[in-house]
């Protein structure tokens, strides 16, 4: 350390720097408080620790204290004296001394005043350090939920919601700001006839600028004519980002064009992660393309566009560098659990788990990479054909189903005969006690307006007598009053009729695994705009809950949000069944709903140990976990809440971790 000592008494000034010096302690020795003070103002910031001799001529010791206090450097006194009436160590602890010794001094004393002085401003050091470090990571956090924030809003306003124009295509993009805003772009849009124009692309760098460039290219791509190859394209965005945007930034990009009819897919990539696509068949495949990003060069090198073909159940996945750089590894790791898993590969036929099982798989083989960067992906095929194979779950089984239209029978009866399931068809329920003993029925569908007896009767007369009998309603024209009532009657679900034959069987399907005597869905009020349930900790009874707010006629949460909050809801509820009560069924998961005119929020609390964010969002083995995860009946988890969170402005659990408050801004932006 930098000790400087003053003291009038030369021989003890001399005595007391050669042993600090020993000590291995740089020093400035002065014989006089004045020449010491203009010494401080100098070299103040240097010195540690001042040695002052209380009685001096001119200014004293106590006087040089003060001075130094009022010079503000981080400088440790201590006091020595000769006479012990001048001053005692309460009053020099008064004037701001660290420490007090008087004459002779006992070196031995002085050398652990001084070492204890030492440690105390190695503390105060890694305290102020981590003072600056913390108060800098409490910025960031600040800055980076703004950033978050904006960019949730952003993409929200400039990703495609509206895909209804596709006829014979299905298509799911999500958008996951995992840092702060960047550049990425996804867009789907109709680009003729039959046929679908698809971009994903990357700007470089973040922050605002990077996210204003997105919104030019969405700017841009929005405004081509038709008739352009993807290649002409992609000629012209990288004139407009060179011409625009010169040594500013680049993007990588991927532009493809689908035709709805042939399913053929013209495509060029501009420096981006390959796409692939995934099929049930067998025949999964990368997407090659070696053109330079865009903007890197002042004109593009001519190319032709390469092409693909999607067979039926055949999914293409485009996404940018959040989810991986190496998309052939991602692809082989994909490859070789679709090999070992018969589960997995059916889930192929949906997008939602599809999406979900790439995701899953990409954090699995990177787990550094994950969430360090914001990730976007389209995943894009053609329409599934109607599966030939009968659903396990519907066949074999006896359906009864009552409904005084005749039609609605003939078509509903030939929708699960499809199936390979037993339907027995009436137009009247006034038997229907009898027709369950006679026929043995495994479910019940039931019409509500039927002209001799209410539907909402017959649903109450076979709970009261068959328990365990699952009873699904399925109506036209009903009240939301009616929806209510059969809900109190413990519903097995909720199908409106004229929905497509798929739904019908999935609303089928979540009835027959529905098991009314254990699992039950009450409310405390569903009146007007707040709606408050409580379900049992079943999957079942979350399907159910989910049918239930979709069968709604007079819908309180806005069209546009519908579809977004019922997977929320879903989600974090399935989370609270799954982590927080552990499947348990004597516990419950509440879900309360308020829709305000400028937002919507929504909590879920479980009654067990809690969610645990971290240990749901952590890599898992699927090879090893899977015949355990099938066992507790949990799905696949990975990025479940990180999609929670690109669709909500906000998520929040509490302390304990079994109570979630989620936000969703109606104001645009």
């Amino acid at each position: 350390m930098f000790i400087a000592i003053v003291d009038d008494d030369i021989l003890a000034l001399e005595s007391l720097s050669d042993f600090l010096l020993k000590s291995g302690h740089e020093i400035l020795a002065l014989n006089s408080s004045e020449a010491m003070y203009a010494s401080l103002q100098e070299q103040g910031k240097r010195i540690d620790i001042l040695i002052s001799d209380v009685c001096m001529p001119g200014m004293n010791g106590t006087e040089l204290l003060q001075k130094v206090r009022e010079l503000g450097f981080d400088i440790d006194v201590i006091l020595i004296t000769g006479f012990a009436h001048s001053v005692d160590s309460v009053d020099a602890v008064e004037f701001g001394a660290c420490g007090f010794l008087q004459k002779p001094l006992k070196l031995r004393e002085l050398e652990v005043l001084v070492g204890r002085i030492e440690e105390q401003r190695k503390s105060r050091k890694i305290m102020a350090k981590l003072k600056v470090e913390l108060e800098g990571e409490r910025e960031f956090r600040e800055e980076s939920i703004k950033d978050r924030m904006f960019a949730r809003r952003l993409h929200n306003h400039i990703f495609p919601k509206n895909l209804n124009w596709l006829t014979r295509s299905r298509a799911l993009v999500r958008h996951l700001p995992m840092a702060a805003v960047g550049g990425d772009y996804v867009d789907l849009r109709p680009y003729g006839q039959d046929r679908a124009l698809l971009i994903v692309a990357d700007v470089s760098g973040h922050g605002t600028p990077a996210a204003f460039g997105g919104i030019a290219l969405k700017t841009w791509f929005s405004s081509i004519p038709e008739g352009l190859t993807t290649c002409e394209i992609m000629s012209q965005a990288n004139d407009m980002i060179f011409d625009l945007f010169p040594d500013e930034f680049f993007a990588t990009a991927f532009c493809a064009i689908y035709d709805e009819m042939s399913r053929e897919l013209k495509y060029c990539i501009a420096g981006h992660p390959n796409p692939f696509i995934l099929s049930p068949n067998g025949a999964s495949r990368l997407l090659v393309g070696d053109g330079p990003a865009l903007g890197i060069q002042e004109k593009r090198p001519a190319s032709c566009p390469r092409s693909a073909h999607l067979s039926d159940g055949e999914i293409l996945f485009s996404f940018t560098d959040g989810l991986t750089h190496n998309s052939e590894e991602l692809l082989r790791c994909l490859l070789a659990k679709l090999g070992q898993s018969t589960a997995l590969r059916s889930d192929l036929s949906e997008l939602q788990p599809c999406l979900r099982f790439v995701l899953d798989s990409a954090i699995e083989m990177e787990p550094l990479r994950a969430f360090s960067d914001d990730l976007s992906i389209l995943a894009f095929g053609p329409e599934v054909s109607k599966k030939a194979v009968p659903r396990e779950v519907i066949s074999g089984k006896t359906i009864l189903v009552y409904d005084d239209d005749e039609s609605t029978l003939h078509l509903v009866s030939e929708i699960l005969q499809t199936e390979h399931a037993e339907v027995i068809v009436s137009t009247s329920a006034l038997n229907c006690l009898e027709d369950v003993e006679r026929d043995a029925a495994d479910l019940v569908i039931m019409d509500i307006q039927m002209p001799d007896v209410n539907g909402l009767r017959a649903l109450a007369d076979l709970r009261n007598v068959y328990p365990r009998l699952p009873v699904m309603i399925m109506s036209g024209h009903d009240t939301d009053e009616n929806l209510r009532l059969s809900l109190q009657g413990n519903a097995a679900g909720f199908a409106k009729k004229g929905i497509p034959p798929d739904e019908i069987l999935k609303a089928v399907e979540s009835a027959l695994n529905f098991q009314p005597e254990s699992e039950r869905i009450e409310f405390d009020d569903l009146a007007g705009d707040w709606m408050d349930f409580v379900i049992s900790s079943s999957r079942t009874s979350l399907e159910v809950l989910g049918r239930y707010l979709e069968s709604l006629t007079h819908q309180p949460i806005p069209p546009a949000h519908l579809k977004d909050v019922i997977y929320c809801i879903k989600e974090m509820a399935g989370n609270a069944i799954e982590w927080g009560n552990l499947h348990n069924p004597e516990l419950k998961v509440r879900i309360s709903t308020v829709i305000l005119p400028d937002k919507i929020m929504i909590k879920v609390v479980d009654e067990g140990a809690g969610f645990n964010a971290r240990e749901a969002l952590e890599a898992k083995d699927l090879e090893t976990t899977q015949a355990e995860r099938e066992q507790h009946g949990k799905r696949e988890g990975g990025f479940g809440l990180s999609i929670v969170q690109s669709l909500m402005d906000s998520v929040t659990f509490n302390k304990r971790g079994n109570a979630v408050m989620m936000c969703k801004s109606l104001t645009n932006i």
